[in-house]
């Protein structure tokens, strides 16, 4: 009776161990992850810009093919969002979430001069954020899942001379 017992026992903690298991490896399941263009120049939200994301679809693509997507001029990549007033936009990891992904902020010259092309871990993102650009705002709070862009608009200077700054094909 007592072999019965502790059988009995084992397996409900085995039954137990496994059925929370499973949510251990999934918690990026289902996951939001929120893009924001900020200005850290005056603090305030940058609209209306273009925020392109590769790597998520899972197509088994390598690394530098879900890279390229975001740096070639005619490719397209897993998404095109445009950031609203308040400088963000969303978009939700798929169900079984790349171990890293791409997201680049394209943002118009000459007011910004910034390819912004971020590698993105998804357990690091999840766990705490990714701060993209100047640290020196220390009020800013970075929540999980967020992915903060602080940009400094170019010198008047650089945009007054911008035609002369950039190449140009012949």
């Amino acid at each position: 009776m007592r072999n019965l017992s502790i059988g009995l026992t084992a397996r409900h903690v085995l039954g137990l161990a496994f059925f929370l298991s499973g949510f251990v490896g999934f918690t990026c399941f289902g996951q939001t992850v929120t893009v924001r263009v900020v200005n850290a120049a005056n603090g305030k939200p940058v609209a209306a810009q273009k925020i392109l994301i590769s790597g998520i679809k899972g197509t088994g693509e390598r690394p530098g093919e879900a890279r390229q997507k975001l740096i070639a001029k005619h490719a397209s990549p897993d998404a095109t969002l445009v950031t609203d007033a308040q400088g963000r936009v969303q978009f939700d990891l798929p169900a079984v979430p790349p171990t890293k992904f791409y997201v680049r902020a394209v943002l118009r010259p000459p007011v910004w001069d910034c390819s912004c092309l971020v590698t993105v871990s998804t357990e690091e993102l999840v766990r705490k954020g990714l701060w993209v650009g100047s640290h020196d705002d220390a009020s800013i709070q970075l929540q999980p899942g967020e992915i903060l862009f602080r940009m400094r608009p170019t010198p008047l200077w650089a945009r007054v001379f911008w035609p002369f700054l950039v190449d140009r094909p012949f």
